[in-house]
């Protein structure tokens, strides 16, 4: 189980992936078709790059997400996440 962010009045999953060329990205342990993508950020080890992509992601699987145009690769993504009740 991923950890769970407090404060709200519903359960949020959250992860840290490897980044990588656009598409799917994966594991993103505890994610799950049905829920909802609150953000997903791109960024670097430096902070140079820090920027939402949430826009170009999808929930495409349990445990994975598809972005559409950015490449993360070398990076993380930060997503965040609404489980589904």
């Amino acid at each position: 189980m991923p950890p769970l962010l407090e404060g709200y009045g519903f359960p949020v999953g959250c992860a840290v992936v490897p980044g990588g060329v656009a598409g799917a990205l994966s594991p993103v342990s505890g994610l799950a078709n049905g829920d909802t993508l609150i953000e997903v950020r791109h960024v670097s080890d430096d902070l140079v790059t820090n920027a939402s992509i949430l826009g170009e992601s999808t929930i495409t699987d349990d445990g994975e997400i598809t972005t559409t145009t950015t490449n993360t690769t070398g990076n993380h993504v930060i997503v965040v996440w609404k489980k589904a009740a």
